[in-house]
């Protein structure tokens, strides 16, 4: 799930900033670091993670999505010679 592509709540959208936080977070990056990228206090990156229904949904929606694609990799390369000789 991209961020654009956010699940409706009352008709209510990400903003810019808290859509790049959300791609940020999902690589794995802090709060201080989204915060300082996005130009946003780490107290409202915690905020929208705690408070704000969309944000939290969204990101677990790309976590997940991230997790599943992962997953299909693994799988469609588990049987290449580069695996097999880590296995060894």
């Amino acid at each position: 799930m991209s961020p654009d592509v956010a699940p409706e709540t009352s008709g209510r959208r990400l903003t810019p900033a808290q859509a790049r936080a959300v791609v940020m977070l999902a690589e794995g990056k802090r709060t201080d670091q989204v915060a300082r990228e996005t130009g946003k206090s780490q107290r409202t990156i915690q905020r929208w993670l705690a408070e704000d229904d969309l944000f939290g949904e969204t990101l677990d929606g790309l976590q997940d999505e991230t997790v599943k694609a992962s997953l299909r990799h693994l799988k469609a390369n588990r049987d290449s010679p580069r695996l097999r000789v880590l296995r060894a």
